[in-house]
């Protein structure tokens, strides 16, 4: 079973917030 680590999730928070900033400036700079 799987035990909640906060560190590693406060890590996959950080990394999915990079990912979507990303996506956001891929997804902008497609439409213009």
């Amino acid at each position: 079973m799987f035990d909640r680590n906060p560190e590693m999730e406060r890590n996959l928070c950080f990394r999915i917030f990079l990912f979507s900033e990303r996506y956001v400036k891929v997804y902008q700079t497609g439409i213009y």
